[in-house]
């Protein structure tokens, strides 16, 4: 394989992840408590283990891209194509979450998706309210006059730069923070 035609970017930007998740966790997990513990698995997504019950929870999912697709007045901006992905792969986790398979979410109702594109990050929070869920799979089971109920609300972080040392601390402070909040979600 060329490496022209192979990104690095999912490699290169689960390695602050990985970072992150092995020096903190021990003294966060002292501090936080509970009875779960971190992994980073595939791309860079993070899992957490409930040990009591042996089931992962999906606290993050990652996407990698080789390079920014669509580039508006210098700005760096994530394409339609991009955003449906994320919300396929959101819609995805949710359904599996509310079936109850191997893969479930943290939460039912939250999903967070990690960008990444060369050395740059930027973190989506994806909220699927149940009743958009029930009236999403209405539409795809082919229910006639089905409609979308509710909306699917999606919010994001900027573009993060783990060349700079606030975006790094700042990845950093939003991945303590993931682990944290679906620990408590779990609990």
């Amino acid at each position: 394989m060329d490496i022209k035609e192979c990104s690095l970017s999912p490699v290169f930007l689960s390695l602050p992840t990985r970072l992150v998740l092995i020096t903190c966790c021990k003294a966060f997990w002292d501090k936080i408590g509970g009875k779960t513990a971190v992994h980073a698995v595939d791309d860079g997504g993070i899992q957490l283990y409930d040990l009591p019950n042996c089931q992962y929870f999906q606290v993050a999912m990652l996407e990698g891209k080789k390079s920014f697709q669509k580039i508006v007045d210098g700005e760096a901006s994530v394409t339609d194509e991009n955003l449906g992905q994320l919300v396929g792969e959101a819609l995805a986790l949710a359904l599996q979450s509310e079936a109850k398979s191997v893969k479930q979410g943290a939460s039912h109702t939250d999903f967070v998706i990690i960008l990444a594109t060369t050395h740059y990050m930027r973190f989506f929070h994806f909220h699927i309210s149940p009743g958009y869920l029930a009236s999403y799979q209405s539409i795809v089971k082919g229910t006639p006059d089905a409609e979308l109920a509710d909306c699917l609300r999606v919010n994001s972080t900027p573009w993060l730069d783990i060349k700079e040392a606030k975006h790094r601390k700042l990845i950093a402070t939003f991945l303590l923070a993931l682990v944290h909040w679906a620990n408590q979600v779990i609990q």
